[in-house]
């Protein structure tokens, strides 16, 4: 039998989100910690992530268009089975993982044809829209925003 263990890595967590093969964790400090399987953490990696590992989205993630100063500032973690999403405080939403069902809301021919996705991508549709996203959540294979225009 199985019995919780204590991880004292990481002070101060905010949110948790849990998907199939890996974790994520917010602190009150808006830093994001990842662990479980390498491919599905965002830090590009294919080995598992034992211990909870601070990923800078700033140095990480993928965008057609410069990053905002402020893109480590997150407000939003959720995890699907094999995927995971970010939503930052200016409204951007960030995915990676598993895009074999769409579900990272990448629409280039490009993205498209990755089935797995191993940085934090902008979804660039939603910003080009003018769309600020103020809700996410994810389920198995799918992901879901609310989002506004202002």
């Amino acid at each position: 039998m199985r019995k919780p263990v204590l991880n004292s890595s990481i002070n101060n967590v905010a949110k948790l989100a849990a998907g199939h093969e890996h974790s994520l964790a917010l602190t009150k400090t808006l830093e994001l910690y990842v662990w479980g399987a390498g491919t599905l953490t965002g830090l590009g990696v294919d080995e598992d992530v034992c211990t909870p590992t601070l990923l800078d989205l700033q140095s990480k993630a993928k965008s057609k268009k410069s990053l905002n100063s402020d893109v480590n500032k997150i407000s939003q973690i959720a995890c699907g089975g094999l995927h995971t999403t970010v939503v930052t405080q200016n409204g951007e939403l960030y995915t990676w993982g598993s895009s074999e069902g769409g579900q990272l809301g990448h629409t280039s021919t490009e993205d498209l044809s990755q089935e797995l996705v191993k940085y934090p991508t902008r979804v660039e549709y939603l910003a080009e829209k003018g769309l600020s996203v103020s809700q996410v959540s994810c389920g198995e294979a799918h992901t879901v925003v609310l989002t506004s225009d202002d």
